[in-house]
């Protein structure tokens, strides 16, 4: 447990520490709201002295000094501050969010994965795998979306065993690291970097244009004597202007066609580089700390390069970018290294990094990733204490869980099953009034068959089931402009999951009021088919219905096959349901005592 932490569960330690945030934050900023405008105020102070001294008592010019030091002082104290205050205000929205997480409103904030919508083939809209109040918003906890990637692939493909037994170790592991989480959330405020890994892994693995570098770094250098040699002899009256103007001409040609040579060379451009300044701060985070989980050890291990970690290389080329920047800003700067061609031997260092170190940058940004994702997890695994990682085994393909609830349904709301599926009973045939619970169940058992795959607890008293593939029909929509009707689509989805049965890993598919879009006699004759022959390849499957004639589907199928209900009741003229799975089909519907209920006479 983190230390302080024993005894208390994550809502009140998040609590005590949100107190302690916010009362820092309030001391921080009012701190740094004084300095500032004790920095103004010494600012104008010392200028009226200066010009007092200048004008009135020229003699006492050292006294100069003191209005220097003084704002130089204040200076100091007023960056110290700020950054304190930076702190405090990152630490205070750490734990706001992690206290509307276990408070059950958390929905609507932090991302919410809308791109992997997208890809059909991943079925994240049926279970709300992505979206706003989803699987994937509750879970995405760090900041970049290089750990956004890496677990939303992680929840949409399965693994196998050992890949999941070590994400489970190592998300076990980091769950009590408060104080990691803390300096990732500083960090993250502090650099404020935008990575877009992409465009560094281009960066980095692009070829420099720029050919006989050696001649150019020599040229500069001479040119760059000869600069500060005129220049001396011109200003201690040893020479006249003109040598100097000599070289200041051969220096403006001299950058003018190397800055033509360089345009199209990606390596010199220092963007791409102060992207690299965020990552470098996350690796020095990785880098610091010992791990014993091994996929936390090789992670960290697949960053060493040289025997030197990757931050250090990455501060490297930040002081390349630092010097650049200062000479397209700084006046006083600009005008020495202009003299002394420093631009372009920076440049040029800044190349030979990338030739160095650039092919590098893709592991870097993948190992950067799947510690986020590894953390995300570990932080639900800290916030869901009551959770337990599930038995993943090998073998025949197998679903067994005890006590199920939906993961994103609050405790006090949250109705448990038992849920088994495996090679001798491949098929649950869920039968139901409307309101009952049935979709509920099916989003119930996918939400947590990708948690699992994750490597995260899952909500369950237990869960023991094999790597499987998720395929789905739940989230049907027509399209008016595709023109496409809710019955073709969901035959399209239904031919995904047939696709996906023939691939490489075991499926559970889980089809909600299967083929509803058609008249009953063909969707009896086709769920029929359907059904029949998922099973007969082996996958697992729930498929709920409130037609009571599809109940026969699970009687031909025989031991492989099991019907099962949720039951509702009409108690002082409004719908009551229990959310219980009984054994069965449903002897009765709910619609008329349902519309009655709500005025509607029929």
């Amino acid at each position: 447990m983190p230390e302080g932490t024993a005894g208390r569960s994550p809502h009140q330690t998040y609590t005590q520490r949100l107190q302690r945030w916010a009362d820092e934050r309030a001391r921080t900023a009012a701190r740094e709201r004084q300095l500032s405008n004790g920095r103004l105020a010494v600012f104008a102070v010392g200028g009226i002295f200066s010009l007092w001294i200048m004008y009135s008592q020229p003699s006492w010019w050292p006294a100069l000094l003191l209005p220097i030091a003084s704002f130089a002082a204040t200076v100091l104290l007023h960056h110290k501050a700020h950054s304190q205050a930076v702190r405090a205000r990152a630490l205070h929205e750490l734990y706001q969010r992690a206290v509307h997480r276990v408070t059950d409103s958390w929905a609507g904030e932090g991302p919410q994965g809308e791109k992997h919508l997208a890809d059909e083939r991943n079925f994240g809209r049926d279970i709300d795998l992505f979206g706003e109040g989803s699987l994937f918003q509750r879970l995405a906890s760090t900041p970049s979306s290089m750990g956004h990637d890496v677990l939303a692939a992680w929840l949409t493909h399965p693994s196998d065993q050992a890949a999941i037994v070590g994400r489970q170790q190592a998300v076990a592991e980091l769950a009590p690291f408060l104080e990691l989480r803390e300096q990732l959330a500083v960090v993250s405020d502090n650099e404020n970097a935008d990575l877009d890994p992409e465009k560094l892994i281009a960066w980095g693995q692009n070829t420099s244009t720029l050919h006989q570098a050696d001649a150019v770094r020599a040229i500069s250098w001479t040119l760059g004597l000869l600069g500060v040699a005129t220049a001396a002899a011109w200003v201690l009256d040893m020479a006249s202007v003109g040598p100097l103007g000599l070289v200041v001409i051969a220096d403006l040609l001299f950058g003018r066609i190397v800055a033509f040579r360089r345009k199209s060379m990606p390596a010199t451009q220092s963007a791409p580089a102060r992207q690299l300044e965020g990552l470098a701060a996350l690796l020095e985070l990785i880098e610091s700390h010992q791990f014993s989980a091994s996929v936390l050890v090789d992670l960290r291990e697949s960053l060493r390069t040289e025997e030197i970690m990757p931050s250090k290389h990455i501060r490297s080329l930040t002081k390349l970018t630092d010097d650049l920047g200062a000479a397209r800003h700084n006046a006083f700067y600009a005008l020495f290294a202009f003299l002394t061609q420093k631009p372009i031997r920076t440049a040029l260092d800044l190349d030979a990094w990338r030739t160095q170190h650039g092919p590098h940058v893709a592991t870097w940004l993948d190992a950067a990733g799947r510690f986020e994702a590894l953390l995300s997890l570990g932080v639900y695994a800290y916030e869901r204490p009551e959770d337990v990682f599930p038995e993943v085994t090998d073998g025949a393909p197998c679903y067994a869980a005890v006590g199920l609830g939906h993961p994103l349904i609050p405790d006090a709301q949250c109705v448990r099953n038992d849920v088994r599926l495996d090679n001798s009973m491949r098929l649950l045939l869920l039968s139901g009034s409307n309101m009952s619970g049935k979709s509920t169940l099916l989003r119930a058992v996918g939400t947590n068959l990708a948690l699992a795959m994750a490597g995260a607890p899952v909500k369950a008293t237990a869960l023991k089931l094999t790597p499987l593939a998720l395929g789905a029909s739940i989230r049907i929509e027509d399209s008016l402009r595709d023109g496409t009707s809710h019955f073709y689509a969901e035959v399209k989805r239904l031919k995904q999951i047939d696709e996906l049965i023939e691939g490489q890993w075991p499926v559970i598919y889980l089809l909600d009021e299967i083929l509803h879009g058609t008249n009953s006699s063909d969707r009896l004759a086709g769920s029929s088919a359907i059904v029949k022959k998922f099973a007969d390849c082996g996958a697992l499957g729930i498929v709920t219905t409130h037609d009571l004639a599809l109940a026969r589907i699970a009687e031909d199928l025989g031991s492989l096959a099991r019907n099962a209900h949720f039951e509702d009741s009409l108690v002082n003229g409004e719908m009551s349901f229990d959310y219980t799975l009984h054994e069965g089909v449903v002897t009765r519907g709910n619609a008329l005592a349902l519309m009655r209920s709500l005025g509607l006479k029929a």
